[in-house]
């Protein structure tokens, strides 16, 4: 069941942000996680939101921003003291 939720929750932030970044009028690209390549904001469409793993864009004062999904973080498992 959380799994499902988790999909679920991913899959609406990505329309919001999405819609969002048009609204806006802002040039996008993201990560499609199937074909694993990056596709622009003109090829989007309702149906590739499941499949989205990274959405970038970039505002007007030309920052770059990103929201990537599902991402592990390697841990250091064993600490190596420096002396």
């Amino acid at each position: 069941m959380r799994n499902l939720v988790g999909s679920m929750a991913n899959e609406k932030l990505t329309r919001v942000v999405i819609s969002q970044l048009q609204v806006l009028k802002l040039k996008f690209r993201y990560y499609n996680k199937v074909s694993k390549t990056w596709l622009v904001a003109n090829d989007y469409t309702i149906n590739h939101a499941p499949e989205i793993r990274s959405i970038q864009w970039s505002l007007k004062s030309d920052k770059k921003r990103q929201i990537i999904y599902n991402l592990t973080v390697s841990i250091v498992v064993r600490l190596i003291p420096i002396l």
